[in-house]
């Protein structure tokens, strides 16, 4: 049956070419003529051909000998072309890492999923030189949120620390976007006291009308917040959330802190009654008890 596929590589359909290059790429596997094959029509004149082949060559083992092929297409005219490059090479720490400066050059790209493949592709790198803080920076700012919230994400995965972007980073509880507040927070929360988080802000998200978003403060503000007999105050006035999750959450975190957050006993055994909180109820009042 190959033979037959591989005559269809040069049919005057783009959709017989194309699904030949699919039905091939699952029977080639890393054969060196396959690649080599897979290079050759990654600079075909019509750019659906160029894509798929680009498609299929990160599907091989061959990733150092292509890496010249997906850069190089990095620069193409169309911009499904230069999304598969660029999600090719974010794909693995080795090509993230080889081709990071040519990826940092195409942060600003029209596309979005480009802009974004570049901050996957960042976060695969273990790079932390002033380049990379500047396209991050750059990056939490993006026009798209998707864009926001891979960054925000990186951050978080990445551990940085430095100033401007833990900055972006705090300034993004601003946002009004629920999927960029549910990255912030965790990230944030990885952070730590590092993240310098200013009452204000964690005020406005702890008191959120999105039920998900309130949780996530939770959690996010039993990392970030230093006076302990805070942290209790707010747990404690958190068990009497409207959601049964938000509830929960504080109750699972008041377990978490122990013997220490014994005045929320009463409210915890008030708990018991309701189905939705008894289980974290009995968790935390177990935890608190030792």
């Amino acid at each position: 049956a190959i033979g037959p596929l591989n005559e269809c590589l040069t049919d005057s359909s783009i959709i017989v070419r194309t699904a030949a290059i699919n039905a091939l790429a699952s029977q080639n596997g890393n054969s060196q003529e396959w690649v080599s094959k897979l290079e050759t029509l990654a600079v075909d004149a019509q750019p659906a051909i160029r894509q798929a082949a680009l498609v299929a060559l990160d599907g091989t083992d061959d990733t150092e000998a292509s890496l010249e092929v997906f850069v190089d297409r990095l620069s193409d005219d169309d911009e499904t072309v230069r999304l598969a490059a660029a999600v090719a090479l974010g794909r693995s720490e080795t090509r993230a890492t080889s081709a990071l400066g040519s990826l940092l050059s195409i942060r600003d790209d029209k596309l979005a999923d480009i802009r974004k493949a570049v901050v996957d592709a960042i976060a695969k790198t273990s790079n932390r030189d002033e380049e990379i803080f500047t396209a991050v920076t750059e990056l939490l700012s993006d026009r798209d949120s998707s864009v926001r919230v891979a960054a925000i994400k990186a951050v978080g995965d990445m551990e940085i620390t430095s100033v401007p972007i833990v900055t972006a980073l705090t300034d993004s509880l601003n946002s009004t976007d629920e999927n960029v507040l549910l990255a912030a927070l965790p990230s944030l929360s990885t952070l730590g006291a590092k993240s310098e988080i200013k009452s204000a802000q964690l005020s406005k998200v702890l008191q959120d009308q999105r039920s998900t978003v309130r949780a996530a403060a939770i959690k996010c503000m039993t990392k970030v917040e230093s006076d302990s007999g805070k942290v209790i105050s707010i747990l404690i006035k958190a068990l009497d959330d409207s959601d049964w999750t938000v509830r929960g959450v504080a109750a699972t975190e008041l377990g978490e802190i122990g013997a220490d957050a014994k005045q929320a006993v009463p409210r915890l055994f008030q708990m018991l009654a309701s189905e939705d909180d008894t289980d974290a109820a009995r968790g935390a009042l177990r935890a608190i008890d030792g």
